[in-house]
């Protein structure tokens, strides 16, 4: 059970998700569909172990992601996103266009993935990138005990 610092919900959710870490881990579980401990360490930011395994545990515990097990290797973990989870991708959306407008002229090669500029566009994507996750998922949790 998560103990909250404050009634504010944008503490309340920072209590939750407000390190890099966990941002991260669903960035990459949502673009790059990456579900495995291995998948994570590989990430460019290079997250340690240690970190990384307590992230995770965290994570569960507050419902935003869940754990399994493969049905051909029960030594493999599968990590997939809940519902919960799914309703980051707002969140991870925000620091994408808010990087866009004021990070570009520091950080020329940021990545905007492609997200676009008006709401229709915004909303677009965010649709796109659910949907390929959700089957992503389906396909998972179809391999896994």
């Amino acid at each position: 059970m998560t103990t909250f610092r404050s009634n504010c919900s944008i503490g309340s959710a920072l209590d939750l998700v407000g390190d890099k870490w966990s941002l991260l881990i669903v960035r990459d579980m949502l673009i790059s569909q990456k579900y495995t401990f291995k998948g994570f360490e590989s990430s460019d930011e290079s997250i340690a172990t240690n970190i990384l395994s307590k992230r995770l545990k965290s994570l569960q515990s507050s419902g935003i992601l869940s754990k399994h097990k493969l049905k051909a290797n029960k030594k493999t973990n599968v990590y997939l996103l809940t519902p919960k989870g799914y309703d980051l991708i707002h969140v991870l959306a925000g620091f994408v266009i808010w990087g866009d407008k004021h990070l570009k002229s520091e950080h020329p090669e940021i990545d905007s993935y492609q997200i676009g500029t008006s709401n229709s566009e915004i909303e677009t994507t965010i649709e796109l990138i659910l949907t390929k996750y959700k089957e992503f998922r389906t396909l998972q949790l179809n391999a896994c005990a």
